[in-house]
């Protein structure tokens, strides 16, 4: 969303072995006064974190998943049950 912004850990949320985590990534706003909220487990990892760029791109989306470990060690992160709700205020 900000190809200028500083990389950012979120050191409070773990993501245990072999446990499905439900991951939700909420935007608001409009253009470039979007923010995101990100929540793990339904509790928020990250809050009102201004995206501008992501509320004016029409590019895909793309998300990463960082893994800690041993060098040359492999990692394989599945996705299942995708859902993308899009709502408009009135």
């Amino acid at each position: 969303g900000n190809r200028d912004a500083e990389h950012t850990d979120v050191f409070a949320a773990g993501w245990p072995l072999d446990k499905p985590v439900a991951i939700r990534i909420e935007r608001t706003g409009e253009g470039n006064e979007s923010d995101i909220t990100i929540y793990m487990d339904g509790v928020p990892v990250v809050q009102s974190m201004r995206v501008a760029a992501l509320g004016t791109g029409t590019g895909e989306l793309r998300l990463g998943v960082y893994v800690e470990g041993d060098p040359g060690r492999k990692a394989r992160v599945t996705l299942d049950n995708v859902e993308v709700v899009r709502r408009k205020l009135r």
